[in-house]
């Protein structure tokens, strides 16, 4: 059942040119995070709201709906899209989590009934105040540096399937590259969901960003779009076995300096998950919280958490709170497939001792990761976001830091 003047559609194959254009023109201008624009990955299932002024892509696994990119819809038409979206929802006797909500709609979504929690962070670089000079940028330029004096050149490209160059030689070297990076992993292929899959030909208005040695690309970063193009998110990156040490630092380092020529705003680095769950908010579901927790603390040869917080701290951004929003309440069997769908607990067995044994091998080297809490931590909410709750109510269990106007020093906060 599909509320009257809204649209159910079972997969991007299915949606017309002009629908097609629709969601990628409000995943351009709406996205908020760095997996808005994910909605347009293939595999999803898509429901528009009535007059098609907002859309929503998730996919299914039994009675439940996981959904990828957020309420995609101009601000004043979120409400109504998150309420004929849940009327179909409970209509059909669905159960729903939204996967990626910011801080700003933490309250909105508690107001409608959900259950919210704290899944990780989102460390984002406000490219207004970037300027890399200092100490604290020490190890970006010593990065960026290296890769220069050993002749890696930065390149810009235009993923456009339509030129002859493009489809017949650089589509395929970027491909040969991402399967050596893969090659590489624990689960030798690519994840799904929360991350984007390559693919070359159909990128729409994603860019493509290159490290080019001596004519051979040794890596690659695709960067997703946002905000009407205010924001661009680092969300695939991959590069050869032999590539250039610090040769993705020196790749985000271009972009960076690349995007604020053009006055972006923010880049994104995406979401480190599992990243101070534990300073949540009071009501967020003990299972999500504990299990979180535990795969950083334990388990960090899946995806590896700990490390992507310490790369992408370098970098010293500033970071956005992500939350889990599921209605009607939190329950195990559907989180664990989430996990299932993603990807991220199901290796590959044949690699994982050999990642556990590399593991290992720098544990016993002292290796020293950065520590959340000790880094220094600012949380990104800039005053243009004040007031754009989706439902603007008071709420005694929301921490103030989450609804903060401004960027927020904060103290080092112990972890247990």
């Amino acid at each position: 059942m599909v509320p009257e003047g809204c649209v159910h559609l079972a997969g991007r194959e299915e949606l017309s040119p002009d629908q097609l254009e629709i969601l990628e023109g409000l995943a351009y201008r709406e996205g908020e995070a760095y997996d808005s624009y994910l909605a347009l990955e293939r595999d999803l299932q898509y429901f528009f709201s009535s007059s098609a002024t907002g859309a929503v892509a998730f996919t299914q696994w039994r009675g439940h709906l996981f959904v990828v990119g957020g309420l995609l819809a101009p601000e004043e038409r979120r409400g109504l899209l998150l309420s004929q979206f849940m009327e179909f929802a409970s209509s059909n006797k669905l159960e729903v989590s939204f996967m990626n909500v910011l801080g700003r709609d933490v309250r909105a979504f508690r107001n409608a009934g959900f259950s919210v929690s704290k899944v990780g962070e989102e460390p984002v670089i406000p490219l207004e105040d970037c300027t890399w000079k200092g100490a604290d940028f020490a190890w970006v330029r010593r990065q960026e540096n290296f890769c220069i004096r050993s002749g890696v050149r930065f390149e810009e490209i235009v993923p456009d399937p339509r030129c002859e160059t493009y489809r017949e030689s650089i589509a395929p070297e970027i491909l040969e590259v991402s399967r050596e990076h893969l090659q590489d992993t624990v689960y030798g292929r690519e994840l799904s969901m929360m991350v984007g899959r390559l693919d070359p030909l159909s990128m729409f208005r994603k860019r493509l960003f290159v490290a080019r040695k001596e004519g051979r690309i040794e890596a690659f970063v695709v960067a997703n779009p946002g905000r009407n193009g205010e924001l661009w998110s680092v969300e695939t990156y991959r590069k050869r076995v032999d590539a250039t040490r610090g040769v993705i630092s020196f790749l985000i380092t271009q972009i960076a300096r690349h995007l604020r020529s053009e006055d972006v705003k923010l880049l994104s680095l995406c979401q480190v998950p599992a990243l101070r769950v534990q300073c949540g908010t009071p009501s967020d579901s003990t299972f999500v919280t504990n299990g979180m927790d535990f795969w950083w603390k334990r388990l960090p040869w899946f995806y590896d958490p700990p490390r992507q917080f310490h790369f992408k701290s370098r970098f010293r951004p500033q970071y956005r709170e992500c939350f889990i929003a599921t209605w009607p309440k939190t329950r195990v069997a559907p989180m664990l497939a989430f996990f299932f769908k993603w990807g991220v607990i199901v290796p590959d067995l044949k690699r994982l001792p050999m990642q556990m044994l590399r593991r290992m091998a720098k544990w016993k080297n002292r290796e020293r990761l950065a520590d959340p809490a000790h880094e220094p931590y600012v949380l990104y909410q800039p005053a243009s976001e004040r007031g754009l709750a989706l439902v603007t109510t008071d709420s005694d269990e929301l921490p103030a830091l989450a609804h903060a106007a401004v960027p927020v020093e904060l103290e080092p906060v112990a972890l247990e």
